[in-house]
């Protein structure tokens, strides 16, 4: 995951953890919308592609979400209706309706349809800060649902999605649980290492356990088959410690120049090694091949590392970092970069977060 990305997830949920215990949030957020119970008869299947519903539904224009409000409310058991309204309104800050809407939609799949694929393709954006009441109602409506069918897989994954933002270790526990019940399913070791990876930058309840588990689960979902970006193991192995595995998956990771994650994530790891060892001449070189990617979504929208230009600056190879910076302005379009190219160009210290 890359390093930006990383941060927002860590400092948010861990702030959310933190407001949530002091119950700020339940006294400014709405209430939540009412539970609606459809008639299992009324649900209509989705019979759509569930794994494109997210990326089609991203940049819905208001008027096609007004249209898929108005078949919710003509048709409450249209679940493609539904589904393609939840992702459409999946990112709302400073759009208290479609807000609305998300929460709604979020009340009725949990109360309805609460083991549906289509949570695992869409997440649902409720939580603890901005919508308090509607995070416990749907937590609630999971747990129920959970003391129905406990050993559910799809439902244990679908709670775990939910909360862990804010609420990783749960999550691990919920996920720990299906893999208890399909110990040979790659997916389920994939998404509990992704899990522990992110627990292991929380700022609260923080363990020693979570690199090594995120490395461990990683590797396990790989020998099972599972195809993920060649970047994640590569990161737990050097943050759990494991310098041999990470140097590894790093120079794998350099093999395809055409998967700028691994690619870029090889390069900075190696880097950071060679700065362990006292190798400055190495991680430059290392730090400036990084960037001479073609790109991808990932580093053109959260933008590339600076893990070792942060700490290169510091030992003082600010013309490198310079150079560095300029590099990435050709896949970054980002005020960031602008901003922290001229700083360091200016003999300062840019605030890398």
């Amino acid at each position: 995951m890359n390093t930006s990305l990383r941060i927002a997830m860590c400092v948010g949920g861990g702030i959310a953890g933190f407001y949530a215990t002091q119950n700020v949030p339940r006294m400014l957020s709405p209430a939540a919308p009412p539970v609606v119970l459809t008639e299992a008869s009324r649900i209509k299947p989705f019979k759509g592609d569930v794994k494109s519903l997210y990326a089609e539904c991203l940049q819905a224009t208001p008027q096609q979400i007004v249209s898929l409000r108005n078949q919710v409310e003509k048709d409450p058991g249209d679940v493609e209706a539904r589904a393609r309204l939840l992702a459409s309104t999946s990112f709302s800050m400073g759009d208290r309706g479609n807000a609305r809407l998300h929460a709604e939609q979020a009340v009725w799949f949990a109360a309805n349809l609460p083991g549906s694929e289509i949570l695992k393709e869409v997440r649902i954006n409720s939580d603890q800060m901005t919508d308090a009441h509607t995070f416990d109602l749907v937590s609630d409506l999971f747990r129920k649902a959970l003391d129905k069918q406990p050993k559910s897989v799809p439902l244990l994954m679908n709670y775990a999605r939910f909360i862990k933002i804010g609420g990783t270790q749960e999550a691990i526990e919920l996920q720990k649980r299906a893999v208890a019940i399909h110990p040979r399913d790659a997916s389920l070791y994939y998404e509990l290492g992704m899990t522990y990876q992110l627990a292991d930058c929380g700022i609260f309840n923080r363990s020693p356990e979570n690199a090594p588990q995120a490395l461990a689960n990683l590797i396990k979902a790989r020998d099972l088959g599972y195809e993920m970006n060649g970047s994640y193991i590569t990161k737990s192995a050097f943050q759990a410690g494991e310098t041999a595995i990470a140097i590894r998956e790093a120079k794998a990771g350099l093999k395809d120049k055409n998967d700028g994650d691994a690619f870029h994530c090889g390069h900075t790891i190696l880097g950071q090694i060679a700065l362990q060892k006292g190798d400055i001449a190495s991680a430059k070189s290392h730090l400036l091949a990084s960037a001479k990617v073609e790109g991808s979504p990932v580093l053109g929208s959260f933008g590339p590392s600076m893990d070792l230009a942060k700490l290169l600056l510091e030992k003082g190879e600010r013309s490198t970092v310079e150079e560095y910076l300029k590099l990435c302005g050709e896949f970054w379009e980002d005020e960031r970069q602008v901003s922290w190219l001229k700083e360091v160009r200016d003999g300062g210290t840019p605030n890398w977060d």
